[in-house]
């Protein structure tokens, strides 16, 4: 990534999507990224931020973490 590492986008991502508005931001806008990611760094950042919102969404579904003003995924 060239300006922070890997593993701090995925837990800064993971922090972004355990808060409501981000999380259902980022089921809107998800396909738009993926679509733009036309280099293999911004693939590899949505790769990152997708996979950690999959995680969040797990985790929401679980009823594990599940943001400050939680709405069902």
């Amino acid at each position: 990534m060239k300006v922070i590492s890997e593993k701090s986008v995925q837990v800064q991502a993971m922090m972004l999507f355990d808060t409501d508005y981000p999380y259902e931001w980022w089921i809107r806008a998800r396909e738009i990224w993926e679509i733009e990611a036309s280099t293999e760094r911004d693939r590899n950042f949505f790769k990152i931020v997708d996979n950690a919102f999959l995680r969040t969404a797990e985790q929401r579904q679980a009823g594990g973490s599940s943001g400050s003003q939680a709405t069902p995924a």
